[in-house]
């Protein structure tokens, strides 16, 4: 967060519905999981994410790429191997790759999908826990998963400037990140207090609506190459999912 540098960008899918408009993943991942096409979308937006990636590198770039993972996907013996022909397909080095998955998509089997996580990490993928603090098992994930990042939960940070125990919770798990040797990203910043105090407290990475929208792969790149200051109070005023390295 010092430097106020792009350390990665995190690959968002919405469903443009002809009736209902845009719809959130969040909206539309349980139902896909639930008849059984879980993996077949992480599957594409691996394709789509790496695929820009390598745009991204190619306009002088290097950025990492997180990518949302479905459980249904980690419950599937070969979909390590489907990474890896994903990432030779598009002659990307694994480290650039950040695989975020959620605490509660973990519980249900965190065996299974940790044999799935445990290649991932020796190929050289990242491992992101999303909205950590919010399932019940966070020490044990720390504990039995190769997890390389940590990402507080929007409605912790959102709320920390003015709610004591959000703040208090935002601050344990920087603390918690820092003894476990892993990086914490906070996401939803939306305000220059709530940078100002995460930097103080030494989070590594912000993520939010102050530093930049989200944007199509084209647009992302003019954006990289315009010139701009570091720190949160020079970032772009707008919606986004930007996140920059301390």
């Amino acid at each position: 967060m010092a430097s106020g540098r792009v350390a990665g960008v995190e690959a968002l899918l919405r469903w443009q519905h002809p009736d209902h408009g845009l719809i959130n993943l969040c909206e539309f991942l349980p139902l896909a999981e639930r008849v059984g096409l879980g993996g077949q979308l992480t599957e594409r937006v691996l394709q789509a994410a790496l695929g820009e990636a390598r745009a991204l590198v190619d306009s002088g770039s290097t950025l990492r790429m997180g990518v949302n993972v479905s459980v249904q996907s980690l419950h599937d013996h070969d979909f390590p191997a489907t990474v890896a022909a994903l990432l030779r397909r598009w002659s990307l080095p694994p480290s650039c790759l950040v695989m975020e998955v959620t605490e509660r998509s973990l519980a249900s089997e965190p065996r299974r999908a940790g044999r799935a996580l445990s290649e991932l990490a020796a190929m050289g993928v990242g491992l992101a826990v999303d909205d950590f603090g919010t399932g019940s098992s966070s020490l044990a994930l720390l504990r039995q998963l190769p997890v390389t990042e940590l990402k507080i939960g929007a409605s912790f940070v959102a709320r920390m400037a003015s709610d004591s125990d959000d703040a208090a919770v935002v601050a344990a798990t920087i603390d918690l990140g820092r003894c476990f040797g892993v990086d914490v990203v906070a996401e939803g910043v939306g305000s220059q207090r709530v940078w100002r105090m995460l930097a103080r407290l030494g989070c590594d990475r912000a993520q939010g609506s102050s530093l930049c929208r989200p944007l199509p792969a084209a647009e992302l790149v003019a954006w990289l190459a315009q010139p701009r200051a570091s720190g949160f109070a020079l970032a772009a005023p707008s919606p986004g999912r930007l996140s920059g390295p301390p």
